[in-house]
């Protein structure tokens, strides 16, 4: 496996994808998370798994893990204040 940000690499010996092939990767990507969906990280991980193997990839566990881990819960939430106010940018403080 590469350190590349792609969720899958080709099977051995099958070479580079392309094209057609990375369309197939993302929507075995996406049929992967909507199967998954309101589940735990790992439930996701592993079902997009599923779907890449099906096309006879070879899942890159590193950045599954990478996109779907879960977000800690005691990080804080930063939002943009002028969605909380309702003011725009040109509005004095």
């Amino acid at each position: 496996m590469s350190d590349s940000f792609q969720v899958a690499e080709p099977a051995e010996g099958e070479g580079e994808l392309d094209e057609q092939r990375r369309h197939e990767m993302v929507a075995a990507q996406l049929r992967g998370e909507a199967k998954a969906a309101g589940q735990p990280p790992e439930a996701v991980e592993a079902s997009v798994a599923e779907e890449l193997e099906g096309l006879g990839l070879e899942p890159n566990e590193q950045e599954l893990g990478r996109r779907y881990e879960e977000v800690d819960p005691d990080l804080p939430v930063t939002q943009d204040r002028d969605q909380d106010t309702g003011s725009s940018v040109d509005d004095p403080l």
